[in-house]
């Protein structure tokens, strides 16, 4: 189909008027190049995050609470390692993030979990470290025999020795004042159930 302006053309040489010049042919149109993100920087902060979200979404394909414990010896072993890889500054900048995705790790492990493993409640923002110890601060002072006193002690014992093995990390201040107030709790539970004139092995080492 003829556009008017080609209609309107024709119909003036048809009617003897002036020859006109053939229109120059039109030249492409130089379009600006698309604009590219440019690649993202590997950097450490990425690098926790991207290894965490990694975490979160291997708990979350879990099925079975065997898996869920699988998933949560790494992510201890994780904890770990970024300690030893990273100094301090990064993980402070980067503790946020972490914990963001850590809630939805632990919503994962608690939908398998039976109701005495569950994980501490990320959403009190604390370290993944201090909210453990303050629930085993809650398991210890909710022993009401010597047995459970001592049996609960060990078990702490064991996890912090392995838990922080060659790992330096501190952690932001509020994180150790945390964890100092829920170790005090530990000590006073577990002294006051030693009453029965036993001796106390040491109380929870100190970070």
């Amino acid at each position: 189909m003829r556009t008017p302006l080609l209609f309107a053309a024709a119909l003036l040489l048809s009617c003897g008027g002036a020859e006109t010049k053939p229109a120059p042919a039109p030249q492409p149109v130089a379009r600006p190049a698309a604009k590219t993100d440019p690649p993202a920087i590997d950097t450490p902060k990425r690098r926790v995050l991207a290894e965490m979200r990694g975490l979160a979404t291997e708990m979350c394909e879990c099925r079975d609470y065997a898996c869920a414990q699988r998933r949560h010896r790494h992510l201890g072993i994780w904890l770990k390692d970024i300690a030893n890889r990273y100094p301090e500054e990064v993980l402070d900048a980067v503790e946020a993030g972490v914990m963001a995705r850590f809630r939805r790790l632990r919503r994962c492990f608690n939908k398998l979990a039976p109701a005495n493993n569950q994980m501490a409640d990320p959403d009190r923002k604390g370290s993944p470290e201090a909210l453990k110890m303050e629930s085993l601060a809650s398991r210890m002072c909710a022993c009401q025999n010597i047995e459970c006193a001592k049996r609960t002690h060990a078990m702490t014992m064991t996890w912090v020795k392995q838990h922080f093995a060659g790992a330096h990390r501190r952690g932001t201040q509020g994180n150790v004042d945390r964890w100092k107030a829920a170790q005090k709790r530990f000590d006073t539970c577990y002294i006051s159930t030693m009453t029965a004139g036993h001796n106390a092995p040491a109380t929870t080492p100190s970070r």
